[in-house]
Order: structure tokens, then C-alpha cells, then sequence
């Protein structure tokens, strides 16, 4: 199976969850997560703000905030080239659509990574994943290429167990792969 058609296939079965169980595996990942020493250690978090049948991050994002720890969202700054900045919120209400329908932050503090890598941590999205924590995204390349400048920064993928492909996922050389995979069952 080629790369875009497992990718078409596992948002398949993603988009067939019903909103209920959406926001019921979102809560359990979501504790989870808030679980992890990475997440509890970290000071800053840059998380995605979920869209459609995504795992919905709006509870990480206000336990963050609420805890005293920097919020950073992605905004799209270069749409042709996939490039990305990650702009602090201080709620979750400031989100709005921009690039592709995604909430973006509007104009605020850029995350500097020279000064905070050590004490961050990276939330990706994704369209499939396997047991092995390869990662597909959905095509733009946007976290492959922040993350491959900022490879000391730990990162999570958040993923439904739907999403966990049975078949190990080829990577490409650019492919960048999250240190731990959560989702409603397991961490990876």
C-alpha cells in the first residue's frame, strides 16, 4: 500500500468515529498525557489545536495554561514552502481559523527554541502512526521540518488506536518520528 493511500485509509477510519467517542478518547488521552513526567516537567508546550476528527486538545491546553506553563500554538507563516512558528496563547478562545481552517493563534510571543528547548515539549498531530512511532503526517511537512531543526525537544503524537497502522509504516529520510505515541489505550 502506498504512503497516501494508508494515509486515506486510516483517516477513513478516524472520520467514521462519532463525536461522543471522539470526546470520550480525547479525555482519556488527554489524562494520560497530562500523566507523562514529560508533560508535567515541561514548561512549555507546543500543542496543535485540533480540527475535525482530530484528538481534541483544547483540555491540554487549558490544564497547561491553568498549571502555569507556556502555551504555543502553530501558525502557518508560509504556506507554499510549509513553513510554521509556534505563537503563545493565554486561552484557548484566542484560536482562530487561518491557514487550511486550522485555529491559529493571532500576533503574540514567538517560541524561541534556542532558549527553551530543554524544557519543552513538542504535541503532533498525525494521520497514521505504527507501533514503531513512525509517523505520517498529512503531507505538508510542517512538524517533519520543525522538528528536524529542533531534534533535542521531546515530542508526543496524539492518536486514536485507529490510527496505529498494523503494518510498520516506511519512513522517508525526512520523517520525523515523536519520542512517545498516546493514545486511548496504550502509549507507544
Amino acid at each position: 500500500m502506498t504512503k497516501d493511500s494508508l494515509r486515506r485509509e486510516i483517516l477513513h477510519r478516524r472520520d467514521e468515529l462519532t463525536e461522543e467517542e471522539i470526546r470520550q478518547k480525547s479525555i482519556r488521552i488527554s489524562k494520560r498525557l497530562m500523566s507523562l513526567e514529560e508533560y508535567s516537567c515541561a514548561r512549555n508546550i507546543l500543542v496543535y489545536a485540533s480540527v475535525r476528527s482530530e484528538v481534541i486538545t483544547d483540555m491540554i491546553m487549558e490544564d497547561a495554561i491553568a498549571g502555569g506553563k507556556k502555551v504555543f500554538c502553530p501558525k502557518v507563516t508560509d504556506p507554499k514552502n510549509g513553513g510554521m512558528e509556534f505563537v503563545r496563547i493565554m486561552d484557548v478562545r484566542e484560536l482562530t481559523p487561518g491557514a487550511f481552517g486550522i485555529r491559529e493563534p493571532g500576533e503574540g510571543e514567538i517560541y524561541d527554541a534556542k532558549s527553551d528547548a530543554r524544557d519543552s515539549l513538542v504535541i503532533m498531530p498525525g494521520a497514521a502512526f505504527d507501533a514503531d512511532r513512525n509517523r505520517y503526517g498529512y503531507g505538508g511537512g510542517y512538524y517533519d521540518r520543525f522538528m528536524a531543526g529542533h531534534s533535542e525537544i521531546k515530542s508526543v503524537g496524539l492518536a486514536f488506536q485507529c490510527q496505529i497502522s498494523g503494518e510498520r509504516l516506511e519512513a522517508e529520510e525526512h520523517d520525523m518520528k515523536p519520542s512517545l505515541i498516546v493514545t486511548e489505550e496504550r502509549i507507544y
